[in-house]
């Protein structure tokens, strides 16, 4: 049992100091928990030196490992937090657009081809969107663009 909250410790320590970070484990867990740099770098469409930096982060925290014996280098989950998959269940995929609920807000990370950008959104602005009520005009226009971003990523039929 004490594991598992280490486990979903280094988790949250990912989601606080580099989100950009659970998007690229989140898509090792979609692969299978085995996939080379290049294999995830081709399914975000973004370039693999962005892959092999999470990776090494994710090695770092103890999520991940090598797998010496492949060649071309697999990257492959050590651990899978029961966090991580509450994470994968609720993600949202749309474009380059991928959300993803944590607690009381939504993580949007924004695929680009050298970085992955994150938002985080409270869920409480997104619901209200839905809802059809106006956003707040105090709402900086970066955040109600996230807002709009959520709520279409979410609301995609891909």
């Amino acid at each position: 049992m004490g594991s598992e909250s280490a486990d979903s410790t280094a988790l949250r320590r990912i989601i606080a100091e580099r989100p950009w970070v659970l998007l690229i484990y989140l898509m090792l867990l979609d692969s299978g928990g085995v996939a080379t740099a290049s294999d995830i770098a081709t399914a975000l469409d973004m370039r693999t030196y962005v892959v092999k930096r999470a990776m090494w982060w994710l090695k770092k925290y103890g999520l991940v490992e090598i797998d010496e014996s492949s060649t071309p280098r697999k990257y492959k989950v050590k651990l899978v937090p029961p966090l991580a998959e509450s994470l994968r269940s609720s993600k949202r995929v749309c474009g380059n657009s991928v959300v993803v609920e944590y607690g009381e807000s939504y993580l949007l990370f924004l695929c680009r081809e050298h970085e992955v950008i994150v938002r985080r959104v409270p869920k409480k602005f997104v619901e209200a969107y839905l809802r059809g009520e106006r956003l707040g005009e105090e709402l900086a226009p970066k955040i109600r663009r996230a807002i709009e971003r959520v709520a279409k990523t979410i609301m995609c039929r891909s």
